[in-house]
């Protein structure tokens, strides 16, 4: 049994012009338009979290400090190869 078979199946009807916005987006992402739909509710419900800029602006920071140990190291190893 794949795991899609007792997943919970829900239909809908789309506004006009809609399937081929789904579609389009589907395959820019590289995905089925069931991934891209599900893919954007959950990025919906994801956007009401209160903390979730707060993350975001954590994981931003923990990057550049990341990103500054990487260039001094870059700069120790070129500077050890003159």
């Amino acid at each position: 049994m794949h795991p899609s078979d007792t997943a919970d199946k829900f239909i809908l009807r789309l506004a006009p012009g809609l399937r081929d916005k789904i579609a389009a987006s589907a395959k820019q992402n590289g995905r089925s338009m069931n991934s891209d739909i599900l893919s954007r509710i959950q990025s919906s419900f994801e956007a009401e979290d209160p903390d979730r800029l707060t993350r975001l602006s954590c994981d931003v920071e923990e990057i550049k400090a990341s990103i500054a140990r990487i260039e001094a190291r870059i700069i120790t190893v070129l500077g050890e190869n003159d």
